[in-house]
């Protein structure tokens, strides 16, 4: 460009005409060419005169009808305030490109996270170079500042370095890598992985070895400890860190690039009118109707419950998909009214005939909301939950954690979480009571033998009003074979 050119392009900056393509390259511009930035000073300066100078005129507005002169003036004072607010946007546009680049975060749906920042830089939608993520659980997008795009999934642990390296202490990226910025870096607790232009994932999850597989392009990587050791992997093509040494690594592999959606596997709210049998009724959503294996449930007031001391059991089948390691999140929200007495009522996550999860009240004299996996220790919700509640279980197919919030999201904190099983795939849902007795005989015990407290035969009620069952479908994936 010529002085003329330049001239009218930092008039039209001041005046707030460019747009938003031609503001981004005067954004360069002023960051990188010091005649540029120079003209730019002396043109706010001049403006910032003109200002002061006419402020302290001390033009004043007319109580009559105001003549030409006046709305000339007036005029003037409007552009000139407009101006004013173009310096000062423009001044705090010159600050910013001073800063360091940063990377744009987006949180997913359930995504529970905590971001620290150095001294000096904030925010809560980005990451400066010195900035760590601890993701709980859920997932995040990133921008980095050369327009490398990741998907991180929790639970992990995520550090920027610099603008084009970052370090994943645990969980699971994807990246894309655009033409010309090739050179960035995801290193892990073993490995550094430098692109060379690439779509390419990064496992990095506790308990197994670290992973490496390129979707499309290739990567250059050798572990920290072994800088020597250099391999270039291309499209197809996988690693692991192993034994203290690279390996190939074996079996297909799936990364997400994109947030879930929620799917819906089961939904009953249980609006039918009152006296509704709930053996063979169909739920809102589901893969068929109840049926009832014990006692008798009638819809009442809008809630299914269990009351009475007689002993209660209905399933219902849950629609697909299921779970595996891309889709791997399943959440089960219900509303209820706990029970409070010395017997036990919940509702329960089946595969097939084996219970694995029952969220409710179990045997015992505290009547309120736990969670008890099938073959780990009962664990009461803290803090306590007494009457009607809402609580949402989650379940993570990939380390079998285990978490039951109150409400009917999980970005907050958890009122109990446990470790069990992980790649429980789930198929039926179950409302049920029953009495301590009921349970000691479930488990083989002899009812003669059994000497305890007169309530070992009390039956305990749950009334539900909803239940709803989804999981976090994988939207979009790259699949690579190892």
């Amino acid at each position: 460009m010529n002085l003329r050119d330049d001239e009218t392009t930092i008039q039209n900056l001041l005046d707030g005409k460019l747009g938003e393509a031609e503001f981004i390259r005067i954004e360069q511009r002023l960051a990188e060419d010091a005649g540029f930035r120079s003209l730019y000073l002396s043109y706010a300066k001049s403006h910032h005169l003109l200002i002061e100078r006419f402020e302290a005129s001390g033009i004043q507005a007319c109580v009559a009808s105001p003549g030409p002169i006046v709305l000339c003036r007036r005029r003037m004072a409007m552009a000139l305030a407009a101006v004013l607010t173009a310096l000062a946007t423009a001044g705090a546009l010159f600050q910013v490109l001073k800063k360091e680049p940063s990377a744009q975060l987006v949180f997913g749906p359930e995504t529970g996270a905590r971001l620290d920042h150095p001294e000096g830089k904030a925010g809560g939608d980005r990451m400066w170079p010195g900035s760590s993520l601890e993701l709980d659980r859920g997932s995040i997008s990133l921008v980095m500042p050369s327009g490398v795009r990741g998907y991180i999934e929790g639970p992990g642990r995520l550090e920027m370095e610099s603008p084009t390296k970052l370090v994943l202490r645990s969980g699971r990226a994807w990246f894309d890598v655009p033409e010309g910025a090739e050179g960035f870096v995801c290193a892990t607790e073993s490995l550094f992985v430098e692109d060379l232009g690439t779509q390419f994932g990064v496992i990095a999850d506790p308990g197994r070895p670290e992973q490496v597989h390129v979707l499309k392009g290739k990567v250059r990587l050798h572990p920290l400890n072994h800088p020597s050791d250099t391999r270039q992997l291309v499209t197809g093509e996988g690693t692991e860190w192993i034994h203290n040494e690279l390996a190939n690594a074996e079996g297909p592999v799936a990364f997400s690039n994109a947030f879930p959606s929620k799917v819906v596997v089961f939904s009953d709210s249980f609006s039918d009118p009152d006296g509704t049998p709930l053996h063979g009724k169909a739920p809102e959503a589901g893969a068929g109707p109840w049926t009832l294996t014990r006692g008798e449930m009638t819809v009442r007031d809008g809630h299914i419950d269990t009351r009475g001391q007689r002993r209660n059991a209905a399933f219902a089948p849950l629609l697909e998909p299921r779970l595996d390691d891309l889709t791997h999140i399943m959440l089960m929200t219900i509303e209820a009214k706990g029970p409070g007495d010395e017997g036990w009522a919940g509702v329960s996550l089946y595969t097939g005939d084996v219970e694995r999860i029952f969220v409710g009240d179990p045997n015992g004299p505290v009547g309120d909301w736990a969670l008890h996996p099938a073959g780990a220790e009962t664990i009461y919700a803290c803090p306590l939950l007494s009457g009607k509640s809402t609580v949402t279980l989650r379940y993570n197919y990939r380390n079998g954690h285990v978490e039951l919030f109150e409400g009917s999201t999980t970005t907050g904190t958890p009122l109990v979480s446990q470790w069990i099983a992980p790649g429980l795939a789930f198929d039926r849902i179950r409302i049920a009571n029953g009495s301590q007795l009921d349970a000691i005989l479930d488990a083989g015990g002899n009812e003669a033998e059994v000497k305890m407290y007169d309530t070992i035969n009390v039956r305990s009620n749950i009334s539900v009003r909803n239940i709803r069952v989804s999981v976090l479908s994988a939207a979009v994936a790259s699949a690579g074979s190892r």
